[in-house]
């Protein structure tokens, strides 16, 4: 009996991340190959991909030493934020809260280039007199929506004391998008363009739940080690991504 909970509780997460995976984010316009993204792609882990010459990338990717990694953009979703009559009440915290959040990206961008192994990329600062040759990769986020933890938190709450009434991720789970790009820092020509959107990740219980930006906070992290290992892999090589279900409440 006891093996026949384990599976339905794995069956009912499966289906649940298939049914409930995140859709993709529109092109925002920043990426100028935006239209020719090929999706779903299963060698990379992303919404979509394009390079302006993959064989090329391939072959030269290796010789950079260096990455210029700009400031994560904000702008689209800073717009969204203040435009959105909702948010008017809280529109101050949701603000300083994307910017924490751009913050974190890059601090985590940076450290993931850095220490990846195969080889190491050393972030250098904007204005560094480019003296090896220097990867950029100017990232912009398209949205970003918090976890509602406070519905999580009752709905927890009543699922002790009504069975089913806790189920309420697909109304609570939170969400967020970028587009990107990798340009040779010293020609600014554009050698790779991709996107991806992910929410919140699918579990029996999570203490990510429970607080605003935990989930984000994780996905960026996967994120990050996803497009370090895209500049470390071989071309036949599938690059690790944010995985949509996982078993680990922390």
């Amino acid at each position: 009996m006891k093996r026949i909970g384990i599976t339905l509780v794995l069956s009912f997460i499966l289906i649940g991340c298939t049914l409930l995976r995140a859709s993709p984010a529109k092109n925002s316009g920043f990426l100028p190959h935006g239209e020719q993204l090929i999706e779903s792609d299963p060698h990379y882990p992303f919404n979509g991909i394009y390079f302006e010459n993959q064989d090329q990338f391939y072959q030269t990717k290796l010789k950079y030493k260096n990455i210029l990694i700009t400031p994560i953009n904000t702008d689209l979703v800073e717009k969204r934020i203040v435009e959105d009559p909702a948010l008017e009440l809280f529109r101050e915290d949701r603000l300083e809260e994307l910017s924490e959040t751009a913050r974190f990206f890059h601090e985590v961008l940076k450290k993931s280039f850095k220490h990846y192994p195969q080889p190491p990329l050393e972030p250098i600062e904007e204005g560094t007199p480019l003296t090896a040759p220097t990867l950029r990769l100017d990232i912009v986020l398209v949205e970003l929506e918090p976890t509602k933890a406070t519905l999580n938190v009752l709905s927890t709450i009543a699922g002790f004391f009504l069975p089913g009434s806790g189920i309420t991720k697909p109304f609570s789970s939170g969400s967020i998008a970028f587009e990107a790009m990798f340009k040779d820092a010293a020609t600014n020509k554009i050698l790779v363009e991709l996107k991806d959107r992910q929410s919140d990740q699918t579990s029996p219980f999570s203490i990510k739940d429970f607080e605003a930006y935990a989930h984000q906070r994780k996905i960026i992290t996967d994120w990050s080690a996803s497009l370090a290992m895209l500049l470390a892999s071989r071309k036949d090589e599938k690059i690790e991504g944010v995985q949509p279900v996982t078993l680990n409440p922390f």
